[in-house]
């Protein structure tokens, strides 16, 4: 199983994003990365790793995208 550092790093494949750095910056219900670009722009990536799979199907209703999104 991949680690949250791990499943960060794929997950900034889908976006424009050339990291430099990724750090661990929190955690709570959410694993909190900060990541900054090679022009020093910061960036907030937050991975959350549902425990109950009852919730799962709500995470792809596009209002639910897009108010995480914000």
């Amino acid at each position: 199983m991949l680690d949250t550092q791990d499943i960060a790093i794929e997950a900034l494949t889908c976006y424009s994003i050339i990291y430099q750095s990724i750090a661990h910056i929190g955690q709570n219900a959410n694993t909190i990365y900060k990541v900054t670009d090679k022009e020093s722009n910061c960036y907030s990536l937050r991975i959350h790793l549902s425990k109950n799979d009852s919730m799962e199907s709500i995470w792809s209703e596009e209002k639910v995208i897009h108010s995480e999104m914000i």
